[in-house]
């Protein structure tokens, strides 16, 4: 007779995403329309609708995102489909800041992704 009980596994419950409010407050609208007109006066290119009801989410989303965005603004247009090698023959401090610059992209990226 078999005396060991099974042991089965348990799972981590799933985690919902948050839903969002219904309306946000005011503070909250005045903090995101600063961000999105320091972006226009950054950028010196206001943004068209859709992309700026986009941009309202990374605002919420993340800091981090949002100062490499705006420390960047051609970064929107970018294709990371399309990202150049860095050419042979580059000092050890250029390919630390193609790394550097690289990583940001990405990070922005899959933050981006998720909102």
């Amino acid at each position: 007779m078999n005396t060991r009980t099974r042991r089965t596994r348990s799972r981590p419950p799933r985690v919902q995403p948050a839903a969002r409010p219904a309306r946000r407050s005011g503070e909250l609208d005045d903090f995101l329309a600063a961000r999105l007109h320091e972006f226009d006066r950054r950028s010196g290119v206001p943004l068209p609708g859709e992309l700026r009801e986009q941009l309202t989410e990374l605002a919420l989303v993340s800091d981090f995102a949002w100062e490499v965005l705006c420390g960047e603004p051609a970064l929107l247009g970018v294709d990371p489909s399309r990202a150049r090698r860095v050419p042979p023959g580059r000092s050890e401090f250029e390919l630390r800041v193609s790394l550097r610059q690289w990583r940001r992209r990405e990070a922005l990226r899959l933050i981006a992704l998720d909102v």
